[in-house]
């Protein structure tokens, strides 16, 4: 028997176009649509739009561009060269409104507020579904689940453009974050299910448990497949937090190397090698940072994320859009909530990183540092909160403090190379241009 073909993006693209077809056939009078075409030729050129709304006189009004999360440029709806190429597509039809769609997510766009990346951008995002390995045919249930979350979409722009409501202006720091999120969703996943295989042989199960014991200090205990969740999305999180500060670290160290796997990074270990080489680079160039850029390949923390070689690709999605994002363009407070946002407050307790409310922690700090010349030290730091409030507490007393002054006086351990790693993040960044800049984590 012939083996069955997979499912093709022109197939997906079809079934799209039928059930927002469907929607406006039920929304007759409410719907600003009259038909969803495929496949159609921008004016003056070759290149053809994916999907085509079309309203009741026949006349362009939204376009959108799909790719399958699988394909090169398929990791996330928020590649750039997909983004721009939807863009320009929209511009010859001569609409406003345009998305990209990855099949998991989708992202709704307005094409007069899309400026250079680092600048304010109009748009809306929408999860769909969660396919991340190529298959052989969509299974039912995910085709219902694909089809939900079209509908859904579709309901919400019919109403947008029908009483044309403006998509809101996200700021730098909401974009990058955001887009992060998704470019992480497949080295997540793939981490996630290399954990789970490797999780059914007893003997391998024990190197992860002791890591998740000891090295991070969690209860196992409760459901596993939550447990292997949690530790696919920390150690993946602890990675990118290393990616992002080295890709800061280059507005004071321009000579750092892009971040990059080039064509012959396929593997776990090409992968592994060349992280090695950039964090390597950032340690001796910058003269310290060993809290966040050691690298240690014996650490099984640090193969966690690379345990499958499947997950590469996602990875060489997340390292091309933190490279493709300018930092120059902005401010160092906006980096310190890039890392302080990355992980919400609700899933830090799930990592062991107990979190305190910043008004909270200034009325503490309030009765305990009384002058800007005090020490403060935390024990246990965690993501550096109660560190971060004593850092302008201190300035707010002693204004003509400089950043390196303040740091001296600011001490902190914990028991999690993660916590001391997002702490010496959350301190450095206040003010990463000083040369001498290396906050006394331990």
């Amino acid at each position: 028997m012939a083996e069955e073909s997979t499912t093709t993006e022109w197939e997906i693209v079809s079934l799209a176009a039928g059930w927002m077809e469907s929607l406006f056939a039920a929304h007759k009078k409410a719907s600003p649509f009259k038909s969803a075409r495929v496949e159609r030729k921008s004016q003056g050129s070759q290149q053809r739009r994916d999907i085509t709304l079309l309203d009741h006189d026949d006349r362009p009004v939204v376009t959108g561009e799909v790719k399958l999360p699988w394909a090169p440029d398929g990791h996330s709806p928020f590649v750039e060269s997909v983004v721009l190429d939807a863009r320009e597509k929209a511009a010859r039809a001569g609409v406003d409104w345009f998305f990209t769609w990855n099949v998991n997510e989708l992202v709704l766009w307005q094409r007069s507020k899309i400026a250079a990346l680092g600048s304010d951008r109009a748009y809306e995002k929408f999860e769909i579904a969660a396919v991340h390995r190529k298959a052989q045919r969509l299974d039912p249930r995910v085709e219902d689940k694909i089809r939900n979350g079209i509908e859904l979409f579709t309901l919400r722009l019919m109403a947008l453009v029908r009483e044309n409501v403006p998509l809101p202006l996200r700021s730098p720091d909401d974009y990058f974050v955001q887009a992060l999120e998704s470019f992480l969703r497949r080295p997540i996943e793939e981490t996630r299910l290399a954990l789970r295989e490797r999780d059914a042989t007893p003997a391998r199960r024990v190197e992860l448990d002791r890591w998740m014991r000891e090295d991070q200090g969690w209860t196992i205990s409760g459901d596993r497949d939550d447990l292997l969740d949690r530790a696919s999305k920390f150690a993946c999180f602890a990675t990118v937090n290393k990616l992002v500060f080295y890709e800061a670290l280059k507005k004071r160290f321009g000579r750092l190397p892009d971040l990059a796997f080039g064509a012959e990074v396929q593997t776990r270990d090409h992968a592994l090698n060349a992280l090695e080489g950039f964090f390597g680079r950032a340690k001796r160039d910058s003269g310290d940072y060993e809290t966040i850029f050691g690298f240690d390949r014996k650490d099984f923390g640090i193969q966690i994320p690379f345990l499958s070689n499947a997950a590469v690709d996602g990875w060489r999605g997340v390292l091309d859009h933190v490279d493709k994002f300018d930092f120059t363009n902005i401010d160092y407070d906006v980096i310190g909530r890039i890392f302080e946002r990355l992980i919400a407050p609700e899933e830090r307790h799930k990592f062991g990183q107990y979190y305190t409310r910043p008004e909270i922690v200034d009325l503490i700090n309030a009765f305990c540092i009384k002058e800007g010349a005090d020490k403060v030290f935390d024990p246990g730091c965690g993501g550096g909160t109660f560190l971060v409030r004593a850092y302008a507490r201190k300035k707010f007393l002693e204004p003509a403090n400089n950043h390196r002054e303040l740091l001296s006086g600011i001490f902190g351990t914990d028991i999690s190379h993660f916590a001391a790693h997002l702490t010496t993040i959350n301190l450095a960044t206040r003010e990463l241009v000083e040369e001498r800049n290396y906050p006394r984590i331990q």
